[in-house]
């Protein structure tokens, strides 16, 4: 239940919003404060879903990422290295390939950015049998 009322701004990050949320359901009628919390409650529900599975199939892809260097390499330690460097570099911001980013233009920098992701993964790819082979 934690994680649902964290998603539904009721951390104390969210402070300044619940104090915000209590002067309005003051000053409102009953009816507008029940139907404006439930939409809280549903929609921080629902934000934590769609996290919960993102970072399931997230973990699921690196886990089997794991395995394969392994199972390759025959050393824990590749694991824990690669592990690390997730850790330490965290997902890619991936909202380059939406029109919302840069007003929808598509600007050198957003080429760049898209370019380097692109040769990124070419690269990954290409280098993974090789650099696990020993």
């Amino acid at each position: 239940m934690i994680p649902f009322l964290q998603k539904a701004n009721y951390s104390k990050r969210g402070d300044r919003l619940w104090s915000s949320i209590c002067l309005w359901s003051r000053t409102s009628p009953s009816s507008e404060r029940t139907l404006y919390f439930k939409w809280c409650i549903a929609s921080g529900i629902q934000r934590s879903l769609s996290d919960f599975w993102f970072n399931f199939c997230i973990l699921q892809v690196f886990g089997m990422f794991a395995t394969y260097l392994v199972l390759r390499t025959g050393t824990v330690w590749s694991a824990v290295v690669a592990h690390s460097l997730c850790n330490a570099y965290g997902f890619p911001d991936l909202s380059v390939f939406f029109p919302s980013y840069d007003g929808g233009r598509w600007s050198k920098t957003r080429v760049t950015i898209i370019g380097i992701y692109i040769a990124g993964l070419v690269g990954f790819f290409w280098l993974l049998e090789p650099l696990t082979s020993f």
